[in-house]
Formats: structure tokens, sequence, C-alpha cells
């Protein structure tokens, strides 16, 4: 039997009593009082002034002034008695919500940081990344307004002045090793619950006092010894004291049930399954808890013993539902792969049949033997197959859960990605939409199980191919794509969209494109009907909905500055952005004449760590000048024949120490591989010399 969706109106005011703002109706104010909205993190507005016959009358009314110091944001702004809140770089704004006017401006005190850390200045202090991420959001609650900062301090500001209210340390660690704060303080009857964490530490969620930042409750997302869970890591080991699962994004909460929910990330090491086998509980996974105690009530891990930096990093989603016509409280997680998972949750059972399905197999890195997938359902990310054309000459085709392996290096996995950007639910049509990249990297392994390198080939690959960026619509009651829109994609440097989208009860759905374009969809089938271009191609922020004094806006962040749209609004679009110039290959040029066949590679690690690649010459792009003679050195174990794109020349065969030389007489640019090797690239830029340069490359 086909399921229906509902929301009624007593569970929205229920969730807007909660955050201690009631919102109004169109034709006084409608606020927006958390990152996604409201407690079920639906990022849909009851308004529906802009609508299908209204659409095309939609125009900027206002646009900010430039954030302070460059600062760019991706933040979703929060609405409340027409202000409007959000940060960029180490600075809380107040913008008049109805011109753009600042009201008032908080920059987060960094002397102290500055003595703390030793850093020369204040500046170094905030530009270190020790102020309020650009990622994340606030949160709004008791006249203040929140602000979580990546070294584990968590401020409140009053909501009229900027007065600091309060600033508290919630990490348990001292600097330099605090817990940043993860993810927007979710505010919920004088609670703020949020997550701590770092890339190689244990998570937590954590509620504290909104009114004095006291620390009510701390739950690990790693249980220790004697809890359960515990034994799904390895014994005798303190692998979990560091094993990550933190929570990277805003949580929900429905306080009639008294849970709150987050997602999980990865458990570390990222790709270093043979030093921790067992599922690694509760990485990767939706978690529900108690709101008074912290207490976990249920879970549901959506990947077995992730070795592919799996984060869940998409809010959950809660909304109300029937199911074969019994009312349902469904809570909806969208895995990195596009899979849409739905549960009841009051309990965690499952509201779509999940089946557990095999996956390849690596005995070296421990990998489960199968998988969690919703039967029935429909991936928002392209198929695998669509790949197979477009791999490079030298590499193999990979996908989701192939295990990353030491032993073949050429691998190019399918890096399905549907993170950051937020889904949204529309009670109107029961679909959820969401906003993914689907593409093919290079997941490096070393015998060192704490080195993670996830890189996009085109770093050191000739004409990789580009992501597919989508947006599309899942119906909530059966996983299956309704609609899909591919947008603009270039390469990883620029032009990608990560911002997630709003719907309305206009019918639409509004979503902010990489080319810097804010775009009007047709809720029901995706068609676009309007498209304003900004002079801003920064893709990574989510659009919003109010209302003051009955008139409806539309709002989002551009790179580093808001712009707000309204009915009748007349400022001019912008020119359109053209993409960015696509290079051959990417990365830094060294200038010398000594290529060597094995590169020593440092990786960021908890300080730094060493990896052997045969696979990478060093340097990977060499300046010469025209004339010169180039030496190649083979540094490594395995032998290397060194040619020239197209054949034009070649090393001959390099043994271990052996040595070649070949002179570059014209100025231009040489790629080459290793013909054992054909996914190993390098490149010569040549430049012409000082007195003219000559025709020709050859070798000695």
């Amino acid at each position: 039997m086909r399921a229906t969706v509902v929301l009624t109106a007593c569970v929205a005011l229920l969730l807007s009593r909660a955050t201690g703002v009631v919102a109004g109706t169109l034709g006084l104010n409608h606020d927006w009082v958390s990152i996604h909205g409201d407690l079920a993190n639906n990022r849909y507005v009851p308004l529906g002034q802009i609508n299908l016959e209204t659409i095309t009358k939609l125009g900027a009314v206002w646009v900010s002034e430039p954030f302070a110091d460059g600062a760019t944001s991706r933040m979703t702004p929060i609405v409340h008695d027409s202000l409007m809140f959000f940060a960029a770089g180490a600075r809380v704004y107040a913008l008049d919500a109805r011109s753009g006017s600042v009201r008032w401006m908080h920059q987060t005190e960094s002397q102290r940081l500055v003595n703390q850390q030793g850093f020369s200045d204040p500046v170094s202090a905030q530009t270190s990344g020790l102020a309020i991420s650009r990622s994340w959001g606030l949160g709004l609650g008791v006249g203040l307004v929140f602000a979580g900062l990546v070294n584990g301090h968590l401020i409140a500001l009053h909501e009229k002045t900027g007065d600091v209210a309060w600033d508290e340390s919630v990490s348990e660690d001292p600097l330099p090793l605090a817990r940043g704060v993860t993810c927007p303080p979710l505010y919920v009857d004088g609670v703020l619950y949020f997550g701590l964490g770092t890339e190689h530490s244990r998570g937590q969620v954590v509620a504290v006092d909104a009114r004095s930042g006291r620390v009510l409750w701390r739950t690990p997302t790693i249980p220790g010894p004697g809890k359960p869970g515990h034994e799904t890591w390895p014994p005798r080991s303190e692998i979990w004291r560091s094993g990550g699962a933190s929570p990277w994004v805003a949580g929900a909460a429905d306080p009639a049930l008294g849970l709150v929910y987050f997602v999980t990330g990865n458990p570390g090491p990222a790709t270093g399954g043979k030093v921790r086998p067992g599922d690694n509980l509760y990485s990767v996974s939706l978690i529900a808890l108690q709101m008074n105690t912290g207490q976990l009530r249920w879970y549901r891990q959506l990947v077995h013993h992730d070795i592919w930096e799996s984060d869940l990093s998409v809010s959950p989603v809660l909304f109300d539902t029937k199911t074969g016509g019994r009312a349902r409280k469904a809570v909806a997680v969208m895995r990195g792969d596009g899979y849409l998972f739905v549960y009841d949750r009051s309990t965690g059972e499952p509201l779509t049949p999940i089946e557990e399905r095999s996956v390849p197999q690596n005995p070296v890195v421990f990998t489960a033997p199968t998988q969690p997938f919703p039967r029935g359902a429909e991936s928002i990310l392209p198929p695998c197959d669509s790949w197979k054309n477009k791999v490079p000459a030298g590499f193999l085709l990979g996908c989701v859960y192939d295990p990353p392996s030491h032993d073949v290096p050429n691998r190019l996995a399918q890096y399905a990605s549907v993170r950051i950007a937020p889904m949204s639910f529309s009670p109107k049509t029961g679909y959820l939409y969401a906003q993914g990249t689907d593409s093919l990297m290079q997941l490096g392994t070393a015998d060192d199980p704490y080195v993670f390198d996830i890189t996009g080939g085109g770093y050191r690959v000739p004409n990789f191919p580009q992501p597919a960026v989508v947006v599309a619509a899942l119906d909530s009651r059966t996983g299956k794509v309704v609609w899909k829109k591919e947008l603009p994609s270039y390469d990883d440097s620029g032009l990608k969209s990560n911002g997630g989208a709003l719907s309305t009860a206009g019918g639409l759905v509004f979503h902010q494109g990489g080319d810097g374009t804010l775009q009007a969809y047709s809720a029901t089938t995706g068609e676009t009907l309007w498209r304003f271009q900004t002079d801003c191609a920064v893709g990574d922020a989510s659009p919003m909905s109010y209302a003051v004094e009955g008139q409806q806006y539309v709002a989002f962040i551009a790179g580093s500055r808001v712009w707000a749209f309204t009915l009748g609004g007349k400022l001019p679009q912008a020119a359109p952005i053209p993409p960015p110039p696509r290079e051959d290959v990417k990365g830094p040029i060294e200038d010398t004449n000594q290529i060597e066949t094995l590169t020593l590679e440092q990786i960021p690690a908890n300080g730094r760590r060493y990896r052997l690649n045969e696979y990478a010459f060093n340097p990977y792009r060499a300046r010469v000048r025209a004339g010169s003679l180039v030496t190649f050195i083979n540094n490594g174990y395995l032998p290397h024949t060194i040619v020239g794109q197209g054949g034009s020349w070649t090393t001959g065969t390099l043994g271990p120490t052996q040595v070649k030389t070949v002179t570059f007489e014209r100025a231009g640019s040489y790629l080459y591989s290793s013909k054992e090797y054909p996914w190993s690239y390098g490149q010569i830029i040549v430049v012409p010399a000082a007195n003219g340069s000559r025709a020709g490359a050859g070798s000695q």
C-alpha cells in the first residue's frame, strides 16, 4: 500500500514552541530560527507569496557590503525579529533583514588565543582556524546568539547588541588538544545540543545550559570499555580513543519524544581498516539520544567498518508519515552514496525495508562482508557504469565499495559524495530535495595505516573527467528519484555547488548553482522557472526564507556578501561568470632539471607521516630553460621507461639507480608517463632561453 505524508499543524507548533520563537503567519513576521529553519531540519517555509504564478516578479532587493577582511561564508543565515545573523571569518554579524544594513558586528576576541598558542598577532590567530569556521552555523534562543569555535569554546552574544553574555570552553581537553565545536548549536527549551571533535579524536555530543554555558552532559560517539558497542573495536587496543565518529552537521530534535538526533563521521584512521577490525560503532551512524541525559536510545549504522571516509554529513530530517495506514514519526538520513534511509524516529525501526548486500572483500583491511541498502530505492548519483568510458588511460575503474588496496595503485574509485549540503522536505509533495557530487578519486593507501590521502586524480592526470553534480527530488515514501537535474561543474578548483535546497508553500524549490546563480524549480517537476545571476561563483551556501511586515524574502550568502530577494526587487543581475580556464594538469611547479621516479610524500595526520610513492615523479612539474639537459633518476625499486606524450621521446628503461638525460631544445609543455605504470604522469615546462630557443627534444 502506498504511504502518504502528513505534517500536522500541532507538530509544527510544538517544534516552533521548543525554540522559544513561535513562527508568525504571512502578514506579520515569519522567522528562520535555526540553520535549517526548525528543529525538524525541514528547510521548508509555509510562505506562499512567492509562488509558481509570481516567481517571474522575483528580484534582488538588497545586497550586503562585503564581509570584513575578505572573509567568505557558507552559512545559512538565521532570522529573528527582523534581524539576520550569520558569521564570516572571526566575526558574527547582525543585519537589518529588510535592508541588509549592519546593526552590529562582533569580532571574536583573539588576544587570548595569541597568548595561549603563541601566535605573533591576533590576525594570525584568526586565520589559523581558531575562529568561527565558515562551514558551521549559529544558534539562537533566550535572546542570545550562539557561535561555536574550533578551539572548543562556545560564545553567547546578546541578540540586540552583540555584547558577550558568556564565553565558555566546552571541551574537556586544553589547547592545543581541544576538540572543536563541529556543528551548529541546536537550541531546544533552554539547552544547546552540538558536536565536538577533531579529525583524530573521539567525537562527542554535548548538551549545554543556554543561559550559562555550563555543560549538562556529554556522550562519546565511540563507546568506551564496558559500554555496549565497545566490542566492535579491537580488544587490547587503545585505538578507540582516537577513533573519530565526530558529528559534523546540525542535529534535529523531537521534544515530544525527548530525543535529539545526530549523524556521525567516519572511524579513524580513515582508510586504516587493518588496525581496527570490527564494525567500529557508532561511526557512520544515526544516533538517537535522550535529551535530558544523553543516554543512547537507539542507533542505526549505515556503513559497517568504514574504510572509504564515508562520513554521514547531511543533517537528519524529521517528518510525520503514514505507512500501511498507520501514522509514523519518521527520520530520514541520506548516505554519502546518495541512498535515502527512513526510520521510525521513536524506535529506529526501518520504515523502508533494508537489506544487507555482499560487497567486494579485502581481508587485509577486514572489510565487512555486507553493507545495508534500502530495498527498491535509488541513488540520486550516477551509477558506476556511467564512468566506464571516462577513465583515463592506465587506470582501472573502481566502484563505491571496492576496498582501497596498496596492491592496486591505479584504481580510480567512484567517490560518491552527498555531503554538507542539507536536504529539504516539503509536506506538500512528500519529497526530499538533495544535492550531491559524484567524481573519480585516487584513494591513496600505504603500508602505514594512518596515512590517508584522497586526491582528485586530476591533480596529476591530464584531462581528468569532471565531477557530476546533481540536485534531485526523492519520494520519501519509496526512496525513488522523482526528478534530477545536473548542475555546472568544471573542476575541483571552482564553480562546483555544494549548497542545499529550500522548499516553500508556493510550490518552489530554491537552490544555488555553482555558477553564481540562484535558481527556482517546480517542486513537483524540477522545471527551471527562474534564475538570477550574482557576482560570485561560490556555490557552498544554502538559501533560506523569512517574512518581515508581510513581505516574503529569499536570501543566501554568495561568497563574501548576502543577497536578498523579494517580489518587485529591482537590483540588476551580474554578468554570467565564465568557467575557469581548464589546465591539462595542475599543481606546484619547481625550477629544476633533475627528476626522480620515487617521491617521499608528507601527509598531515596529527603531525607528519610519510610514505614512499613509486608512482609519483618528483617533482611532478618541472620548469627548465630551452636547451637544458634534464636528468631522470630511478631512485626507487621498480623499473620505469619514461615516454613523452605521443612517443616523441623516451629515456629507455631505467632500472633502480640508473640515470638518463634528455635535452629539451624548444619552449613548450611536455607531458610524459611511465610505460610500465601509465597512470604515473609528469610535466616539463620549457621556457625560452635567454638567447632564444631551438627545436626538438632528444635523449642521450
